[in-house]
């Protein structure tokens, strides 16, 4: 059985349960979609299904809880984009829709409101996790983001896709950057500073242009921070719940930190913990960027942790917080790759520091620890 049917059948079995005006509810699951239902959702993505949808087409055509509705349509909805077709509706234009993506289907939440665009799931099989665990919780706005993208600070970016999209944009756009966003994050359109009522969209899946109104005014400088660099652990990626390694394979723990203080150059990352110290992990590299671009350096042992230096990161300055703004400020994000391998099968608590270079002590870092399981 694969992992997408295994969910649905865990969805199949929940039990009866009260929704939050005390109504009585248990899950409905339509029967496999036919035939005729089959071929025009095929021919609404382009003729051919994505393997995910078409796996769960085979189990039902839509499921539903409550106000836990996922029942994809041939319908291209919502107007904005064309790529989307409907998977619920809400009213108002508001619900789920699905984008085909290759093999997979990613799942957002589109609507007219504040809440524009949300990000939910990069393919079924995820948002079928997400749909179990809101079937266990409240069913008050079950899909309400949790977190809004930032703007993605172009000239501090190496990523050759992304300035790709950018330099198609004119000048003053505004990109987002959605590749490695977290479930529940959302773009709101109406929060982006000065877009103008003629400003547009543009999107390259996962990338996202917001390109003001030639009529409107100009937006104000920004303005930066000065003082000594800090870093701070962002949500601008995915986080998982624990972390976890093959022994004698390698594995890669990705964190994203942002910068929060003054400019500077050079980061440092230390691995310890008791799940280093008991030798469940071996460090090996950490990584930021993408070839050719990328920088990579070893990890060295420093008493009771490992630390690896890399020296050219530039750390761009954080913008200053408006407090009249209606938008959370871009903070410049780094992802950094922490390279391990799993030495010997356990469970415990690793610990990963990232910091500027040149700080006393351990000033200016992000700290976080989380278990990491060893099998």
């Amino acid at each position: 059985m694969s992992k997408l049917t295994e969910l649905l059948s865990r969805i199949r079995k929940l039990p009866r349960r009260t929704d939050d005006d005390g109504e009585t509810l248990r899950v409905r699951m339509a029967p496999p979609a036919s035939a005729t239902a089959r071929y025009a959702l095929r021919e609404a993505c382009g003729g051919e299904l994505p393997a995910d949808l078409a796996e769960l087409l085979a189990v039902t055509s839509g499921i539903e809880l409550g106000s836990l509705v996922f029942r994809p349509e041939p319908e291209h909805c919502f107007g904005r984009d064309r790529a989307f077709l409907r998977a619920s509706h809400y009213g108002n234009g508001d619900g789920l829709a699905i984008e085909p993506c290759g093999q997979v289907t990613r799942v957002w939440w589109v609507g007219h409101d504040s809440w524009f665009l949300v990000y939910w799931a990069a393919s079924l099989e995820a948002f079928l996790e997400l749909y179990l665990e809101r079937a266990k919780r409240s069913f008050d706005e079950p899909w309400q983001p949790y977190r809004e993208s930032v703007e993605v600070d172009v000239q501090a970016e190496e990523d050759a896709e992304l300035l790709g999209f950018a330099r198609t944009l004119p000048g003053a756009a505004i990109v987002h950057d959605l590749r490695r966003a977290a479930p529940g994050t959302e773009v709101p359109l109406e929060c982006l500073r000065a877009l103008g009522p003629d400003g547009e969209v543009r999107r390259k899946g996962l990338l996202l242009g917001f390109v003001r109104d030639a009529t409107s005014p100009p937006a104000p400088p920004d303005q930066r921070l000065v003082g000594p660099p800090v870093l701070a652990f962002s949500s601008a990626i995915a986080v998982a719940k624990e972390w976890a390694a093959s022994v004698g394979e390698r594995a890669i723990i990705e964190v994203a930190v942002a910068s929060a203080g003054g400019p500077g150059r050079g980061i440092y990352v230390e691995l310890g913990g008791p799940a280093y110290a008991s030798g469940l992990l071996v460090a090996e590299t950490v990584s930021v960027g993408e070839a050719p671009a990328m920088r990579e350096a070893a990890f060295v042992e420093q008493g009771t942790v490992v630390r690896a230096e890399l020296t050219d990161v530039v750390l761009k300055a954080a913008l200053a917080v408006d407090p009249d703004a209606k938008r959370p400020r871009a903070m410049p994000t780094i992802v950094v790759r922490i390279g391990i391998r799993g030495a010997r099968p356990g469970a415990n608590l690793l610990t990963v520091r990232v910091g500027p270079m040149g700080a006393d002590g351990g000033r200016g870092s992000a700290l976080q620890g989380k278990r990491i399981v060893t099998r």
